[in-house]
């Protein structure tokens, strides 16, 4: 495991047998949080790539995130393309503001070439 503290948000990376999870803890309030976010989920898609195992970003036991987040995740995204990596976006559908974004991510974020899916649960 390892773990990046980013200050209120907390960056968890595990690897299973079944995928490389990175979870999110925390706040992700950062005014501008691409310079801490991105190389810690960049290292994930890169052991998951080696492994041949897919990537989950756990977003269910994350408190909060701004919209400052919601780039870095569609820049990593956009990064993945062309990688043999698949990512799944796991979140807690019974967290409104969860819900809602993940919703409308799909009309914003995801285009041809993403190898992304959502995965809706009850955490």
């Amino acid at each position: 495991m390892i773990e990046h503290d980013l200050g209120d948000l907390k960056l968890r990376t595990t690897e299973t047998a079944e995928a490389v999870v990175v979870t999110w803890l925390g706040r992700s309030n950062a005014a501008t949080p691409g310079d801490l976010v991105s190389p810690p989920l960049l290292a994930a898609a890169d052991r998951a790539a080696a492994t041949n195992l897919p990537l989950v970003f756990a977003f269910e036991q994350l408190e909060f995130f701004n919209s400052a987040t919601i780039t870095v995740l569609l820049r990593t995204i956009r990064a993945l393309r062309g990688r043999p990596v698949s990512l799944t976006l796991r979140y807690d559908e019974e967290k409104r503001w969860q819900r809602m974004f993940f919703d409308a991510f799909t009309g914003v974020g995801l285009g041809e070439g993403d190898n992304v899916r959502l995965e809706a649960v009850r955490a």
